[in-house]
């Protein structure tokens, strides 16, 4: 059985993120059900005990060296899979020229889940100057694998090549179990990770706080995750972080209509994103209200709601909307996120990644 090593360039993805960390464990589960599989990273405690033939390799404070350091001397891994930093990309060219020489069997493929400089609030001058510098090291890479059409388009108009392919994030395994709404009033906005500035979970605090003032309308919204201390209004109700399955069985456990939330920042990246976060939902059954800077063009649009963050009414509206659902109609909703769901998986939407890792393995073979 071939050995794969998954390397995150992200020093602290692990114990910073839930969109990350949940990247991270989809793509290693469905590398284990075909590879004997190793994960090379910081913090790599937080994934112990989860798998049980998943093998670790800690890098510590010398970060860098220490990734560079057990490339180098690794002779086992047949494909190196590398969630990517634009300096670590970098900083990796040496290393992997190195090993073309005395290891040319070894494969590099680099996972793209943005274009650094994407989210800096700066000129498109910036953007682009940026996007070449994103484009211009993955010459030296065998393979480009990226989680969205935009992304992998946006690359090959710098470097037009073959080896850059589109795998579209995904998610968990599905509940079975539905949100109960014996309360048909309460409404419940779910957001499930940070309080990270690409979202504006403070605007959408707000907005509710004043639309329950306006209308006396009872909705929440419920943040499940770390670092939203700073998140303060009467609507909010903060939780602790928990993995896919405690999150579904959560969200079962409340009383109202539950509807996901993706409040994504309008930025110069294409709004046909597809944040992780709205697979842990439809995982969990929710249907998904989400900005116009995302999931434009989505398959399963039937069960999304969307609201224009630069158009101060489009919110309110959208509660109205919501609001006005009777039971029947969120019920509806749940089964027809249940029965679309399948499809989003992580072994589904990594099928294009498993072939590419056997095929260049085949072709060193």
């Amino acid at each position: 059985m071939k050995k794969i090593t998954y390397l995150s360039l992200e020093k602290n993805v692990l114990i910073n993120g839930i969109g990350g960390a949940s990247h991270i464990k989809g793509v290693i589960s469905t590398l284990l059900i075909h590879y004997n599989v190793t994960y090379m990273g910081h913090a790599t405690h937080f994934l112990k005990g989860l798998y049980d033939n998943l093998s670790f390799q800690e890098c510590g404070r010398r970060f860098y060296w220490d990734v560079l350091k057990a490339i180098f001397t690794d002779n086992e891994t047949d494909v190196f899979l590398i969630r990517k930093t634009l300096v670590g990309m970098y900083l990796l060219i040496p290393i992997i020229l190195l090993k073309k020489i005395i290891r040319p069997k070894q494969v590099f493929i680099l996972e793209f889940n943005g274009i650094s400089g994407d989210y800096s609030g700066k000129s498109i001058a910036f953007s682009r100057v940026m996007l070449f510098f994103n484009a211009l090291p993955l010459i030296f890479y065998d393979g480009v694998y990226c989680v969205l059409d935009d992304i992998a388009n946006r690359l090959k108009s710098v470097y037009n090549s073959r080896k850059i392919f589109v795998c579209p994030n995904g998610g968990p395994k599905q509940s079975k179990k539905m949100p109960n709404i014996t309360t048909c009033e309460r409404v419940n906005l779910i957001y499930y990770g940070s309080d990270l500035a690409h979202y504006h979970l403070h605007w959408c605090a707000s907005k509710v706080d004043e639309y329950n003032k306006e209308t006396s309308a009872d909705v929440r919204l419920i943040l499940v995750g770390p670092y939203n201390e700073n998140v303060i209004a009467d609507c909010v109700k903060k939780v602790s972080a928990r993995p896919a399955k405690e999150f579904q069985s959560f969200v079962a456990s409340l009383d109202g209509k539950v509807f996901g939330l993706v409040p994504l920042n309008l930025s110069e990246s294409s709004n046909t994103i597809e944040p992780i976060k709205t697979f842990d939902y439809l995982s969990a059954n929710l249907p998904i209200i989400h900005s116009s800077a995302c999931l434009n063009g989505f398959d399963s649009a039937k069960v999304c709601f969307m609201y224009k963050p630069d158009k101060p009414d489009s919110f309110s509206k959208l509660l109205n909307e919501i609001t006005a659902l009777t039971p029947l109609e969120v019920k509806k909703l749940y089964k027809s996120v249940f029965q679309e769901y399948t499809a989003y998986t992580w072994p589904n939407r990594l099928k294009k990644l498993v072939e590419v890792i056997d095929h260049e393995d085949k072709k060193r073979s």
